[in-house]
């Protein structure tokens, strides 16, 4: 549960404003933040049974939870979204592939039949979740139709409809 309200946090972009536009709510956002990413991670491989397995993603997850205690010290330098594109593809890519990797193992290996059924249930929630972030973050729909970054009524309803869209 505490995964699912953090990063419904996550994802807010009224958050990531906040912590911009005050230095007050600086610390706060990012502690939530890194929170919220590395209870993501964890939770990508304890499903669904609560283990870890493979036995590596236990040091992944002491390293990753390292990094992002590291990443509240020094948030400028350390944070991936201030990293050039093609770098942060690349943590992006590492970081999908290797939880991708650890449950392609649980499930052929690991899990039982019904173990089996609700990582199926898992990983389609996850496609959906990646797949309309990278169309909200990335503005595809802006990229497609240059009118909606154009000032006007097109734009204005874009925006209006764009963030229920992508919550829901």
């Amino acid at each position: 549960a505490l995964v699912f309200v953090l990063n419904g946090l996550f994802f807010v972009p009224v958050l990531t404003a906040l912590g911009r536009s005050d230095t007050a709510w600086k610390s706060p956002v990012i502690s939530m933040l890194v929170l919220s990413s590395s209870c993501a991670l964890i939770f990508c491989f304890l499903f669904p049974d609560g283990r870890f397995v493979p036995r590596w993603t236990r040091l992944f997850t002491i390293g990753w939870i390292v990094w992002m205690a590291l990443l509240m010290l020094f948030p400028l330098s350390l944070n991936p979204w201030n990293w050039p594109a093609l770098r942060l593809i690349m943590y992006l890519l590492g970081t999908f592939g290797l939880i991708s990797v650890a449950q392609i193992y649980r499930y052929s290996r690991v899990s039982t039949l019904v173990q089996r059924q609700q990582t199926k249930w898992f990983v389609y929630g996850i496609s959906t979740s990646m797949f309309s972030f990278v169309i909200f973050n990335f503005d595809l729909p802006g990229m497609l139709f240059p009118v909606l970054r154009q000032p006007g009524l097109a734009r204005g309803l874009y925006n209006l409809a764009i963030l229920p869209v992508y919550m829901l």
